[in-house]
């Protein structure tokens, strides 16, 4: 007969497999499309190039999830981080707006997604949630291999997506690439500012790519958020970026990408004072 520890540990193994084959599946749900960006990696937003020029105007409008209660409980979470990512942003010259952009398309698609579970397991509203245990981490959803290589951007010189001198010394004291337990601590930790960092240096580095192809998207959040969901290897610098990503919200009827929400959100009149463009 297995001992009481064999027991156990097996019971913990079929309940990772279990977690994991569930986030597998929430993933697919969340973000399954018909019309996809490359790799399939999500849904391409059909609107005109003028629709995402109409944000840069200057005049804030509402936006559209502000009276629900998942965005309610996200805005008093985000708010209690605002020193953590007013820092990140002096460190790493990324406004907080642009993060808390990326931080609105990831936590939504969670609230909405697995709010009903999520409040009766927790009883607690008022949180920034920790997605996929296993598979992405952190409120940011960060995933420890996309950390290693926004950790091997930072130290290699030659690569397009190298984000400048001085940087790396914020994510890495020693001069080499981090170890998944260590990355896995960063990421878990109640203090989110390693979630933040890591999320600003994606943007720092995907900027700096498309510079070097002659393409300045800085003022582009839309396609930065589209780029920090559907990863480096989809980072094709052009002349006609499209904005897409994951479907991470529906709202009355519309499917929302994850770049759409985040341009929605960066233009709109939410969190401006807090958060400034």
């Amino acid at each position: 007969m297995k001992s009481v520890r064999e027991l156990l540990t097996s019971f913990r193994y079929l309940f990772v497999v279990l977690v994991a084959v569930i986030a597998v599946v929430q993933l697919l749900r969340v973000s399954g499309a018909n019309i996809y960006l490359p790799a399939a990696v999500g849904i391409a937003d059909p609107e005109p190039a003028s629709y995402w020029e109409a944000g840069r105007d200057g005049r804030p409008k509402p936006f559209f999830l502000s009276g629900t209660s998942q965005w309610l409980a996200f805005k008093k979470s985000v708010l209690s981080d605002r020193s953590v990512l007013d820092r990140v942003e002096r460190e790493t010259g990324i406004r907080a707006r642009l993060i808390v952009s990326e931080l609105v398309a990831e936590q939504m698609r969670y609230h909405f997604s697995s709010k009903g579970r999520f409040e009766r397991l927790t009883g607690v509203k008022n949180v920034l949630m920790n997605p996929k245990i296993g598979i992405s981490l952190g409120p940011m959803g960060l995933k420890v291999s996309t950390a290693k290589k926004i950790e091997s951007h930072a130290l290699n010189e030659s690569t397009p997506f190298y984000p400048g001198p001085g940087l790396v010394r914020l994510i890495s004291t020693t001069g080499a690439v981090n170890s998944e337990e260590e990355l896995f601590l960063r990421f878990t930790a109640v203090d989110h500012y390693y979630s933040y960092l890591y999320a600003a240096m994606y943007s720092r580095e995907i900027i700096a790519q498309w510079n070097r192809y002659g393409y300045d998207i800085s003022e582009r959040p839309e396609i930065i958020a589209t780029l920090y969901n559907i990863g480096f290897s989809n980072s094709r610098p052009n002349s006609e970026p499209k904005v897409g990503g994951a479907a991470v919200v529906s709202f009355d009827g519309r499917r929302y990408s994850f770049g759409r929400l985040a341009y929605e959100f960066y233009y709109s009149s939410e969190l401006l004072e807090e958060f400034q463009r």
